[in-house]
């Protein structure tokens, strides 16, 4: 299976259709080093079905959800995706591609939750792509809810969860993504992120765009619920990080359309990034 990224940033969003790239260039003020983690219990390998070419479906059924294993975590049946990572291995659960750009990923033990998917990615200069992807072919949605659990073990300046889509009325690519940074060295925060490109009065990438964040810390368990409304417009969204809740108008103006390609883990990175170790368990993505 090929994948066309253009996600946020330098390289562009992730899309089925598109070779667009976006041109922007993040600086990261300060990050805590490295810590000691888990041993991991094995390697991730790339999925057959990735291997084998099959990329897309209509529709993502119940059964593509990951077995229901890890501390008494269930995914529910209204799940388009799920995981909860209750395996040996990265291979084998809902996902088509395994990219591991500057980095590994593998399974490791994970309180409180079981098993987690950790994002190792190397300090390095250019951007890194360390993430589990879902692709998606014509399937309209109105409405996403993206839940997760995440723990930034070390590290800063690094998308957890991504959505990509495209209009196929005026062939605008849209990626909408959550970032855990740290604006001017001060509180860590995660926010919502925007890159549209292909508008007629653009044809290229738009700035990257972002809503106020939620501050959270390194080293602890947070729980995250995403929703991106395209019933209004522009689209509305709602995040909550461990309870507190913030809305937001798309600072964009994001627009409804298909639905590309949902991502997990170390999405992407700034560039002249530390060390990073992210930690993420039980994805639950809805839609209608």
């Amino acid at each position: 299976m090929s994948r066309l990224r253009l996600v946020a940033w330098a390289l562009g969003l992730a899309a089925l259709e598109s070779t667009a790239a976006c041109n922007l260039l993040f600086s990261v003020d300060g990050y805590a080093g490295p810590t000691a983690r888990d041993a991991a219990v094995d390697v991730t390998t790339p999925r057959d079905s990735a291997a084998s070419g099959d990329t897309s479906s209509e529709t993502s059924p119940p059964s593509e959800a990951a077995p229901s294993l890890d501390g008494g975590f269930s995914c529910p049946d209204s799940a388009l995706l799920c995981d909860d990572f209750a395996r040996t291995t990265v291979a084998g659960g809902p996902w088509d591609m395994v990219t591991t750009g500057g980095g590994t990923l593998t399974i490791v033990p994970n309180a409180p939750t079981g098993n987690a998917l950790d994002c190792i990615v190397q300090a390095g200069a250019n951007v890194q792509i360390t993430d589990v992807s879902k692709a998606y072919t014509a399937m309209t949605v109105s409405r996403m809810t993206y839940e997760f659990g995440f723990d930034l073990v070390s590290g800063i300046g690094v998308q957890p969860a991504t959505l990509n889509f495209y209009n196929q009325s005026d062939s605008v690519t849209s990626t909408t993504l959550l970032y855990l940074n740290q604006p001017g060295a001060g509180e860590l925060s995660l926010n919502i992120g925007e890159v549209v490109c292909g508008k007629a009065a653009d044809a290229a990438c738009g700035g990257f765009m972002e809503t106020t964040g939620i501050p959270f810390t390194q080293n602890a368990w947070h729980t995250v619920s995403w929703t991106i409304d395209f019933t209004s417009s522009p689209a509305q969204y709602t995040l909550t990080l461990d309870g507190t809740t913030i809305t937001a108008t798309s600072p964009s103006f994001i627009e409804s359309g298909w639905l590309t390609m949902i991502s997990a883990g170390a999405t992407y990175t700034d560039q002249d990034h530390p060390d990073i170790d992210l930690r993420i368990d039980r994805v639950i993505v809805t839609a209608r």
